[in-house]
């Protein structure tokens, strides 16, 4: 088989939790014998095309907008016979162009939807070229939606059955699962063994929803009796990826006056997403029109309970009354009694961190690899 191709609309040294996913996914299957590229928007320099090698595929850099399309032209025009199959991760605006230049050479797609639900997705984008789009979307040979709301979205648009391929994101079940001394491990982060830690982590941004996770907190120390409030802290976890947002999110905080009960640790490693979701007791998750979030697989392989919102691909992952509780969208109420239900009862948190980790095996990466490379590439090669 001829190499792979993939394409990413945001890509490292932007964060992307996407592009993360498609990294992954392009190491894991030079074990398969599939080697990939990545062609991507450059967003160090202005450079029309840079390559950079890395230990397992090249990166191609190039200069983001229009530039885009007509580099991937000239890309393929001295590339082509190198690949077989062109696998795009996400959608932008210039993401239909994109596939009428590859359909151009005749090379297969891919097409990963990595965002939104059934209603909202990246395929229902409006506008006058909406027409053109929908065009480009019927050439594309083979789709992989995260959640099944997105297959349903596809179902819904028309997209024949024989096309969908639905493969949640994956996880690294070595490093996410449930690591011992947690007193220890809170004492390294500088919490006490009788804290009760809430722990969010996402990117900072409007689309996570955080001042409603902020409201939400803030009710809660209300809810909670004195003593109990005083040892209840709420840990953000998270590269700042809207500076406005998050300066909105210090103002809420201050005038609330819960700034002693809020830690903020900014974007962190795999590693130490892993030590903080075994050391805090339950995951709280307010984003809406969330694909797949990885963070929820991560937290239910390291054990931790998790509330969130009834949304998009958070419901293909969190099970309601077994491992943790889905809430029904914009109830802070609700959302706000079953924190105070599980901060109270430490047995529940136990069982629910238990039934967790029975459903991750499903989610690892050899078994997301095997789906892309037995069920998507060979169909389409």
């Amino acid at each position: 088989m001829k190499k792979v191709l993939m394409i990413c609309f945001v890509f490292p040294p932007r964060f992307s939790g996407a592009a993360f996913q498609a990294i992954a996914l392009a190491t894991a299957l030079s074990n398969y014998g599939i080697k990939c590229d990545f062609f991507v928007p450059n967003y160090q320099n202005n450079f029309f095309l840079k390559k950079s090698e890395e230990r397992w595929y090249n990166v191609y850099r190039v200069k983001k907008g229009i530039f885009f399309v007509f580099a991937l032209l000239f890309f393929l025009i001295f590339n082509r016979k190198h690949y077989s199959i062109v696998h795009f991760h996400g959608i932008s605006n210039i993401h239909f162009l994109c596939i009428f230049i590859v359909k151009i050479f005749n090379l297969k797609i891919v097409q990963k939807l990595t965002k939104g639900n059934e209603e909202e997705n990246e395929l229902n984008r409006g506008g006058r070229l909406r027409l053109f789009r929908w065009i480009a979307y019927k050439l594309i040979d083979r789709y992989v939606p995260i959640s099944s709301a997105l297959k349903k979205a596809l179902i819904n648009y028309g997209i024949p059955r024989h096309k969908i391929n639905f493969i949640s994101n994956g996880v690294d079940i070595n490093l996410f699962q449930p690591l011992l001394h947690k007193n220890q491990l809170r004492s390294q982060f500088g919490f006490d063994a009788q804290d009760h830690l809430l722990v969010f982590i996402g990117t900072i941004c409007p689309f996570k929803n955080l001042l409603t996770l902020l409201e939400i907190f803030n009710l809660t120390l209300i809810k909670l009796q004195k003593q109990q409030k005083n040892k209840t802290k709420l840990i953000l976890v998270g590269p700042i990826i809207d500076t406005e947002y998050y300066a909105k999110l210090k103002s809420f905080i201050i005038s609330k006056g819960i700034e002693e009960h809020i830690v903020f640790l900014g974007q962190v490693d795999k590693q130490t997403v892993s030590q903080l979701c075994s050391l805090s007791d339950i995951m709280m998750f307010t984003g809406m029109k969330e694909g797949c979030p990885n963070v929820l697989i991560e937290g239910k392989c390291t054990g931790i309970s998790t509330i969130a919102f009834r949304a998009g691909g958070v419901e293909d992952i969190i099970i309601h009354g077994v491992d943790g509780y889905l809430i029904a969208p914009n109830n802070l109420n609700e959302f706000v009694d079953y924190t105070v239900k599980l901060l109270n009862d430490e047995k529940l948190r136990k069982k629910f961190a238990a039934a967790a980790r029975l459903y991750c095996k499903k989610y690892s990466f050899d078994n997301i690899v095997s789906n892309y490379a037995e069920s998507v590439y060979n169909l389409v090669k």
